[in-house]
């Protein structure tokens, strides 16, 4: 909710940000499922190295980690080049891979 939130007011590095802590909530719920014991400090890079030892789905890692990437930018750098604001077009691509995500690790009907 609150990407989407952030996303309609156009605040791309919000937006971003938010489905990276939305992954973070995904690997708990997943990894718990899993039986896999987590900090609940984890940090994303934390919890997909566990959901890498331990569950392995590439296509849900590399997404995620597309996004992590994203969210460290975001974050981590303020130096040339990598300090920029994120634009439309990074904020839709996290969108769609949370929506990759989703249907590689959601059960089908």
């Amino acid at each position: 909710l609150q990407g989407h939130r952030a996303y309609m007011a156009r605040c791309y590095d919000a937006c971003i940000v938010m489905i990276a802590r939305a992954f973070e909530h995904l690997l708990k719920g997943l990894l718990r499922t899993r039986s896999v014991a987590y900090s609940q400090k984890a940090t994303l890079g934390q919890l997909v190295e566990l959901y890498r030892t331990k569950v392995n789905n590439d296509k849900v890692l590399e997404k995620i980690l597309e996004v992590a990437n994203m969210d460290r930018i975001i974050s981590a750098h303020d130096v040339e080049p990598y300090d920029r604001q994120m634009q439309a077009e990074d904020a839709n691509h996290a969108w769609t891979a949370l929506e990759i995500v989703l249907r590689e690790l959601l059960p089908r009907t």
